[in-house]
């Protein structure tokens, strides 16, 4: 490494020019003349060129890492591009004494897929095994990332007679005090699950089966932060699309239900007219026997 610092380095990714179906396994073929053609060209989306000092601290060479900057969504007109690390704060956890065989335990499954429908109710976060000493004790915004997507929550309950441990996959963050640009809570949120921020989280991940990120990669990710009325617009039109999306399936569920109904009487209204012709077979019956009806008994109807 010493003989390597002061020295240009090229990285380059090549995960785009291996055959499909064969990546996972690493038994895939590379395309290697696209390759070397892409180099030549120092095609800066799959090619990154720099000083052996610009290295990340971690020494992490993916060459994805080096590249996020070439994916990032240009700002338009009243917008700003920013780390995420420059609006929130990741909020610590507390030391527990007299740590308990079981608490609460966090994860991923408690999480939403849905940012405008993510409050967690800590009387639904399971008990499970102690796992650590330390607990979350503030309300706080949680952050997960597995297998190349984001779910988000939000506590905002009175944690101080809980002990909730979260899983090491969730990150708690709150958004800072002082900051020079705005953003909301749901905006936030809105920005964590959106496309190009997981493409740059798949990007930061590591793992051979399940990707994750670290705290740190994750701040770095970058959102697109507009002016505040825009937040709430944008933020207004996902609510009236998420409601005509409930209505449709409201409409959906009460559709089913009265087809079910409308079968349920078509066949209730066929036994019951059985049942009437069976009484009226019976009345004919006991007539014809004088008030007996025997065993071998006919009648016309």
């Amino acid at each position: 490494a010493e003989k390597c610092e002061g020295e240009n380095i090229a990285l380059v990714d090549g995960s785009s020019f291996v055959t499909e179906g064969l990546k996972e396994n690493g038994g895939g073929r590379l395309k290697t003349e696209s390759l070397y053609e892409t180099i030549a060209q120092f095609d800066e989306k799959y090619v990154w060129v720099g000083n052996y000092d610009e290295l990340k601290d971690d020494h992490n060479l993916s060459p994805a890492r080096y590249l996020i900057n070439k994916i990032l969504p240009t700002p338009q007109q009243g917008e700003v591009l920013l780390p995420i690390k420059s609006l929130v704060d990741i909020v610590p956890l507390v030391r527990v004494e007299n740590r308990e065989n079981n608490r609460q335990l966090l994860g991923m499954a408690e999480l939403s897929n849905n940012y405008l429908n993510c409050n967690i109710s800590v009387n639904n976060i399971p008990t499970k095994r102690s796992i650590s000493s330390k607990c979350i004790k503030d309300n706080c915004l949680l952050v997960g990332y597995i297998g190349g997507k984001f779910k988000v929550g939000s506590l905002t309950e009175n944690l101080e007679n809980f002990s909730i441990e979260l899983r090491q996959e969730i990150i708690p963050i709150k958004l800072k005090e002082n900051i020079s640009v705005a953003i909301t809570e749901d905006f936030l949120l809105r920005c964590i699950m959106s496309e190009y921020c997981e493409l740059q989280a798949s990007m930061y991940a590591k793992g051979s089966t399940i990707k994750r990120i670290s705290t740190d990669d994750f701040l770095n990710i970058s959102i697109i932060v507009p002016s505040l009325d825009e937040q709430r617009r944008l933020c207004k039109d996902d609510t009236r699309a998420s409601l005509t999306e409930a209505d449709r399936k409201l409409l959906e569920s009460f559709e089913d239900f009265r087809k079910d109904m409308h079968m349920k009487k078509h066949a209730i209204g066929q036994t019951l007219f059985t049942l009437n012709n069976w009484w009226d077979a019976l009345q004919q019956a006991r007539k014809e026997g004088h008030g007996i009806v025997s065993d071998d008994a006919t009648t016309g109807r």
